[in-house]
């Protein structure tokens, strides 16, 4: 996946992929990854950068089932309503 791809997507989208087969996790988890050493030293927001475990983690499948894309956009289209007290 090209970084620009990467920054173009929310989580959502990002797990749609990956529940589509469009998008490996692995694939996913370089790609984040490489985003996280690129912005690292600009932003010092990771202190000890522990990549074993985050592939490890991957490793570990969901218990719950992945929503396809389909289910995600409809999510998306889904808006708040805000009831006022009675």
């Amino acid at each position: 996946m090209r970084q620009d791809e990467y920054q173009a997507c929310d989580a959502l989208e990002l797990a749609a992929r990956v529940a589509d087969g469009e998008l490996a996790p692995e694939e996913l988890l370089e790609t984040a990854l490489a985003r996280m050493e690129a912005c690292n030293p600009q932003l010092n927001a990771i202190v000890i950068p522990m990549v074993g475990l985050y592939w490890l983690v991957s490793l570990i499948p969901p218990s719950y089932p992945l929503r396809t894309r389909q289910e995600t956009m409809e999510r998306k289209k889904c808006r708040m309503v805000l009831i006022p007290p009675q």
